[in-house]
């Protein structure tokens, strides 16, 4: 496809304005020129000049032709410009145009000379210019140099005819994907045959909502207004460029603005927005865009029409489409799409807070400029949005609530009457709704999680994006007037008058009463309204972005982005620079609108007055400030780079990084720019504290939100902020076998783990709640330290170290309450070796140098310290307040013995409750902690909800208990095996299965809320091919990675097959049955670590994930889900069966959502029935449901029927899609990794028996594969899969091998590959690893070995060594090479937890920094050298290349199956590609 546009003096751009102040009948159109010149052959075209933004000053602009060509072929390439060369003299000054241009910078550093008009009449010799000293000589013409041609068409002016004569065309290399949201535009969408799209001329501005009293809007005024008249057919954008080049090294900035006008008027064509100066001076690429207004861009109704049919938030939607299209086009015109700053002012700043909170959203962009945020306005409700406004508007169309298809078939006349009725009905009732702010986003719990304080506060926001937070001097000053168009006098009463700018009298008043900040001074003209506008400013705008702006700065953490604040000081009203009066409350004021002039430089455009002094040196500030910040994430320039911005003197004064403590607010002014600190602090906390800002009391969840971070002598609120975790998406994926053929993946190992041979006692260990045990929160501190090697034989001596310094006595009886007494210090281990190299609790072990042990004198008044720099004792005063080292003498939790759970202990959070766990030799353990509620009844197949202690089982008590184990979740039952029995539940799931499973268990090595930091969290999600297994089997025993590693450690339950995957769209609304629910559990789980991690000693912000097999399936998903970005930094992917891709809705939905409501005898829509019936009826009929989708023609692994659906929206596209077009979590770290024979664990369970080495072996075990095709493609001819006859069962092998790269090593190494191409700088680093040494989890618990994974490292084999639980097992044990294995995962994994990187720093506490086997460095990955980590025993090493060669063979001859059968049903490149 091909775009054409049209070039002018200051970009090229694909469409132009035709507005202005005094208009023409008709507008400048353009008419399409015949075989324009071409972007891509002219190689590149750059726009350059010098540009001051000044009016008065001459510009000189150059098209740079970078492609290097004969003189002659230059000039003919600047005339399929309309141009030529350019004179060497008397046009502006050609070498600092070219040395200090931010345009194309490589192309013209790397070229010194270019070619220039002929000065000679010499025919073999031609001018070139040379840009180092400006001097031209004469060079062969048949030299090749890039060019200079003229560039002869004026700045866009308003108001007059403008040439659009000068075109040119762009062919992004796959073709335009313009996005029309909800769905991608394309060239079907064309009206005529021709692959060129027009783009000379605006689209239509959106329909714009009508205003009572005055009449409709001319053709003509919407022109000058808007850019153009309004229709429905409105959703384009428009790029403006100053370069060409689609191969350009990275790429230009690129700026996406999003227009304000309260979500009912405007649009982005608008002339205040003309972008041109910002694109030249700046070097940036600008883009502009309309997006849906009124109830156009806000409908929804739920519950009568379902979200996946009028889903809501259409505008903010639309603004996702437009960067969905930047993305994947932008290149094209130069920009680079991983470096996307997106700005909007007043409801477009409101769209960037929604955009910053809708996940969906978060990998489109990486910094933000918010200007005029009206902050205090909370989102919208669902009350609101839908109750009320989409209700209202129905209603009053005649439509039934839920006939959509009624609403759609009205006119626009119609809808417009509709929604006027339906905003005075809504404004009539006594609901909190500003009149200001009818029209909002809308926190729906899904697509915005909730509203924008409620996510920072939790820090679910996109934190990884840089923000420039500002405001306006008197922002309200614009509409004081129209409220109240006369002074109000200033009477006792002057504080009461006009309540209708604040809604609410009572709130009102103690704005005032009382007030340090608000009084009326009689000598000041018209001061009541300037007080009353001055509060508004502060109160909806100022106040509450600062109040923002500090809860932003403290959420943050390392590695997340920057947040800066500014205030506008100085503006330029939009009226007075197209020649109109000033609004007189106005004059001498920086009123709201005021920096948009000044933002975009676009007083030029406008022939009088024009932008000339104070007006133009403001404006290049700003926009050096935000095209500098577009480039870095940082307003500051860098000293000598290039562009007008780092010789800017105005620019001297830096701009700090907002923090909280001074609260530095920049202050821009035309001379005197200049940062204050803690400006406004005193009265934006008197705010807070004696009246509330709106976000705080209309919360759309109706809860009051604290103020985040608290203040001094802060307001007490009257309830706890409530998390609505059961609204968020999430996804899973389902690894599952056909119940009545061969078994699954989970089902080979089940068949294992059912002959397992360990001696079980008759019952479990049952713990008994210990009344009034101690509590960690008032022992101030309680830390397990001790030496773990990992290795059974090793006698351990772990000691309690509890660091509140407290005298002697006070120590012993703290140890007491623990039933402990102090350590001796001899003869218990080595305790210097163990203080100065433990990795929990660092900062208070260094803190001290001393700590009371066991007494060794008979002295009264002395008693005995340990000194942990030498390892003496000293005996001090017994008075003296000392840390303490108590004795731990509970043993190691030991599978199927009875463990000593009666050292109990009590957590207190402050969000939920107190939990009562105990510990054992190595972690304090808290376990059953229920996430969210029991999914039964109404519950059942809908998203998790909360737990909160109204739901705990014990209403009369305060205290949950932790002791024991939760509920597995419910397991598919397989054909043809008997019943297993409920003591083999216990040993092999850690309990009995039920539908109230949704729990998860913390195991830390410390407790102290307040500890710095806290430890690294590891959250572990469990395989089973999302139909088995639970996070709390045996194997799973994270004891010796908490005492190790110094992490804490959370392992969880989720629901499984289709309890955990049940959909049924679009019979079921997904508001009803949203699909992905073994997902959403995993995000829920998550959401209860951020909040409650820290209570355990864990760092809510360094958080870990990590899984295996279907578990490592769920961390793709949640890479893949923005709604879980914000929730984990790390990600360890083990054993991902990385060729097969998600699911899609044809399957999940049609077949066997579907399936089950047929087999269950409910009706499609009837979510009820199917909520009523018995889990054995489900069991049965999601049975009938797999056998019946498994038996159509449809393509679908029976090794993974569920998985994780690709819905597009809560995981917006498959992995792989997601990954080449960038939009995956590309903050997180993540480590992948395989095991070498994966497949041998699965093989036997389909081919029992070795396979005939005949001629038609390669077409025998077809099963396998789905596709008898695709089989033969990995045999005929490859050079990698060759049967050898000398080999002992060599077709199984080699097709086990075939199996395991294709699913497993090759498809993990193509998408490493992939990611670590697609990320940039600042994003997370990738690391790829093979398991060439791992141990049965069979074996080790009691099941014979697995003959055809004897001497190979199978599925699973790299579970134990990851836990370290072998020595749990008693008979199994750990030792010798076992223990060493287990050494280097448990510190590479654990140092990755730590850094984000597996390679542990010298010097650093904890076992890792000593352990010799981690001297080999493991790099990072990049797709040059594809380095792939192998761990062995003693020979662990780098490879390069590991497999590159098979694993492109296996691309280019065969492909993968995410490739083939993607769940969009197209085909997925390679990327990157390969040679």
């Amino acid at each position: 496809m091909i775009v054409r546009t049209a070039s002018l003096s200051t970009a090229i751009s694909l469409t132009f304005l035709a507005a202005s102040v005094s208009l023409p009948t008709s507008t400048s159109a353009a008419t399409l020129v015949e075989n324009p010149p071409s972007a891509n052959s002219l190689g590149g075209a750059h726009i350059l000049l010098e540009n001051d933004l000044d009016s008065n000053t001459a510009r000189y602009p150059v098209i740079f032709l970078s492609k290097p060509l004969s003189y002659n072929n230059s000039r003919a390439a600047c005339a399929t410009l309309g141009e030529d060369l350019v004179q060497s003299s008397g046009y502006g000054n050609l070498t600092r145009i070219l040395s200090n241009t931010p345009v194309a910078q490589n192309e013209v550093k790397g070229s010194r000379r270019f070619w220039v008009a002929n000065k000679g009449n010499d025919a073999s010799h031609c001018t070139a210019f040379d840009r180092r000293d400006g001097s031209t000589v004469q060079l062969s013409c048949m030299a090749k140099l890039p060019s200079l041609c003229k560039n002869s068409v004026a700045r866009t002016m308003f108001g007059a005819t403008n040439d659009k004569s000068k075109q040119i065309t762009v062919t992004p290399p796959e073709g335009l994907a313009l996005i029309k949201a909800p769905k991608r535009w394309t060239l079907a969408n064309k009206n005529s045959s021709s692959s060129v799209v027009d783009a000379t001329e605006f689209g239509h501005p959106c329909i714009q909502r009508p205003f009572a009293g005055s009449g409709p809007s001319t053709e003509q005024e919407d022109i000058m207004l808007l850019g153009g008249t309004q229709s429905e057919d409105c959703l384009f954008l428009n790029v403006f460029t100053p370069t060409l080049n689609i191969n350009q090294a990275g790429g230009l900035p690129v700026m996406v603005f999003i227009h304000g006008g309260a979500y009912t008027t405007f649009s982005g064509t608008m002339p205040i927005y003309e972008p041109g100066n910002v694109v030249s001076r700046g070097g940036v690429v600008v883009v502009t865009l309309n997006y849906r207004l009124s109830i156009f861009g806000l409908f929804e109704n739920t519950p009568a029409i379902s979200r996946s049919k009028a889903p809501g938030n259409l505008a903010t939607r639309d603004h996702i489409a437009a960067l969905l299209w930047v993305r994947e086009n932008i290149a094209a015109f130069g920009g680079n799409p991983s470096k996307v700053t997106i700005f909007g002012e007043s409801a477009g700043a409101v769209s960037l807070r929604a955009l910053i909170s809708a996940p969906s959203a978060f990998g489109l962009y990486n910094n933000v400029i918010s200007m005029s945020d009206p902050m205090g306005i909370p989102f919208s409700s669902s009350k609101v949005a839908s109750g009320n406004l989409g209700a209202g508007t129905m209603k009053a169309l005649g439509c039934q609530a839920s006939d959509l298809a009624c609403a759609q078939k009205k006119t626009v006349d119609e809808i417009q009457q509709a929604q006027t009725q339906a905003i005075n009905d809504t404004l009539a009732k006594n609901i909190w709704i500003p009149n200001i702010a009818v029209f909002r986003p809308n926190a729906d719990g899904e697509f915005i999680p909730a509203d924008f304080a409620d996510l920072v506060r939790t820090g679910r926001y996109n934190k990884k994006a840089n923000i420039l937070f500002g405001t306006n001097r008197n922002e309200y000053d614009l509409f004081t007037p129209a409220y109240y168009p006369d002074p109000i006098p200033l009477t006792a009463n002057a504080t009461l008058g006009p309540v209708k700018m604040f809604h609410e009298a009572n709130w009102t008043r103690k704005l005032f009463e009382n007030s340090p900040y608000y009084r009326f001074s009689g000598s000041e003209d018209d001061t009541v309204r300037r007080v009353w506008s001055q509060v508004a400013t502060d109160s909806n705008f100022g106040c509450a972005v600062q109040m923002m702006t500090r809860a932003v700065s403290t959420s943050n953490g390392g590695g997340d982005g920057k947040v800066y604040l500014y205030r506008n000081d100085h503006g330029r009203s939009q009226n007075a620079a197209m020649g109109d009066p000033v609004l007189p409350f106005c004059v001498g004021q920086v009123c709201h609108s005021d920096d948009l002039v000044p933002t975009f430089a676009s007083g030029d455009v406008f022939a009088f007055p024009g932008q000339t002094g104070d007006d133009a040196r403001y404006a290049r500030q700003v926009v050096d400030r935000f095209s500098t910040f577009a480039r870095t994430g940082d307003p500051n320039p860098a000293k000598g780079a290039a562009g007008a911005a780092s010789s800017n003197e105005d620019l001297k004064v830096q701009w700090p990084v907002f923090e909280t403590a001074s609260s530095p607010v920049f202050h821009f002014d035309v001379t005197n720019s200049s940062v204050i600190d803690n400006a406004d602090k005193g009265k934006c906390n008197w705010i807070a504290q004696n009246v509330q800002y709106y976000y705080q009391i209309h919360s759309p969840s109706g809860k009051v939100v604290p103020i985040y971070p608290s203040i001094e002598k802060a307001a007490i609120f009257n309830a706890w902020f409530y998390l609505i975790s059961h609204r968020f998406k999430a996804n899973m994926c389902t690894l599952v076998r056909k119940p009545d053929e061969r078994p699954s993946l989970s089902t080979a190992i089940l068949l294992a783990f059912l002959v397992a041979s360990v001696s079980l006692p008759t019952s479990t260990s049952a713990a008994t709640l210990v009344q009034n045990p101690p509590s960690a929160n008032s022992l101030g501190g309680a830390h397990i330290l001790l030496e773990n090697d990992l290795d059974s034989k090793t006698t351990r001596y772990p000691i309690i170290f509890l660091s509140k310094p407290l005298s002697y006595n006070n120590s012993r009886a703290a140890c007491a309450t623990l039933g402990e007494d102090l350590v001796q210090s001899s003869g218990y281990g080595n305790l210097t070796r163990i203080l100065s190299n433990t990795p929990v609790a660092q900062n208070e072990v260094k803190g001290s140098r001393r700590f009371w042990v066991a007494n060794k004198g008979n002295d009264a008044s002395h008693c005995t310290a340990f000194d942990r720099r030498d390892g003496s004792t000293v005996q001090l005063s017994c008075m003296a307040k000392l840390p303490s080292l108590c004795k731990n003498s509970v043993a190691r939790t030991m599978i199927g013995a009875t463990n000593d759970k009666s050292k109990q202990i009590t957590v207190t959070t402050g969000k939920v409750g107190t939990y009562q766990g105990y510990r054992d030799q190595n972690a304090f353990r808290f376990l059953g902690i229920p996430y969210a509620q029991v999914p039964v009844g109404s519950l059942r197949f809908a998203a998790p909800k909360q737990w909160t202690l109204a739901n705990h089982k014990n209403s009369s008590s305060s205290v949950v208990d932790a002791t024991e184990f939760g509920h597995p979740c419910i397991q598919l039952p397989f054909a043809g095996l008997p019943p297993i029995t409920e003591q083999e539940e216990i040993y092999e799931l850690g309990g009995t299965p039920s539908e109230d499973c949704l729990v998860l268990n913390v195991f830390t090595p410390t407790l102290k809320a307040n500890q710095t930091k806290g430890l690294p969290v590891m959250v572990f999600i469990h395989g089973g091919s999302f139909t088995s297994y639970s996070g709390t089997m045996p194997i799973y025993e994270p004891g010796n990675v908490v005492s190790r590693g110094g992490v804490v450690v959370v392992t969880l339950n989720y629901r499984l097959s289709i309890f955990g995957l049940f959909e049924n769209t679009p019979a079921i609304s997904r508001s009803q049955a949203p699909g992905n629910l073994a997902i959403r559990d995993q995000i829920a789980a998550l959401l209860w670590v951020r909040e409650n991690i820290a209570a355990f000693g864990g760092n809510p912000s360094k958080v870990t994930i990590f899984g295996e097999s279907a578990g490592a399936v769920s961390l793709r998903a949640l890479i893949s889900a923005p709604s879980a970005f914000g929730l984990y930094n790390n990600v360890i992917s083990m054993s991902d069966p990385m060729g097969i891709p998600f699911s899609s809705s044809k399957v999940a939905s049609g077949n066997l959502g579907a399936g089950t409501m047929k087999a269950l005898g409910c009706q499609a829509s009837d979510l009820a029935c199917a909520q009523k019936k018995t889990v054995d009826e489900i069991q049965q009929a999601q049975t009938q449901a797999i056998n019946d989708t498994l038996a159509k023609n449809i393509w679908i692994p029976n090794i993974a029927v569920f998985r994780p659906n690709a819905d597009g929206e809560f995981i917006p596209a498959d992995f792989a899609d997601l990954v080449r077009t960038g939009r995956y979590n590309k903050k997180a770290n993540i480590l992948f990794g395989t095991n070498r024979n994966e497949y041998d664990l699965f093989t036997p369970a389909y081919y029992p028996d070795p396979i005939p080495l005949t001629a038609n072996a390669t077409l025998g075990p077809v099963k396998m594969f789905p596709e008898a095709n695709w089989t033969r493609k990995l045999f005929e001819n490859s050079p990698y899969y060759r049967f050898n006859g000398s080999k002992k069962d060599t077709v199984r092998r080699v097709w086990s091998q075939a199996a395991t790269d294709s699913n497993f090593g090759c498809a993990v190494q193509m998408m490493t590959r992939a990611v670590s191409t697609s990320s940039g700088n600042g994003d997370g680093k990738v690391y790829l690893y093979r398991n060439d040494h791992g141990r049965s989890c069979f074996v080790v618990m009691g099941a014979p070995a697995m003959p055809f994974c004897v001497g190979q490292v199978c599925h699973t084999d790299d579970l134990v060594p990851t836990f370290a639980s072998g020595d749990a097992f008693a008979a199994a044990g750990q030792t010798g090479d076992d223990a060493r294995y287990a050494r280097q995962v448990v510190d590479r994994f654990s140092t990755f937890a730590r850094t984000g990187n597996p390679n542990p720093a010298k010097g650093a506490a904890g076992a890792a920094s000593s352990n010799e086997d981690l001297k080999v460095q493991w790099p990072v990955f990049e797709t040059a050298s594809s380095p792939v980590f192998h761990f062995d025993v003693t020979n662990s090493s780098v490879i390069d290349n590991a497999d590159k060669g098979k694993c492109n063979w296996i691309a280019q001859n065969v492909q993968y199956y995410y490739q083939i059968h993607s769940p969009n049903g197209k085909f997925v490149p390679i990327y990157p590609p390969i040679a």
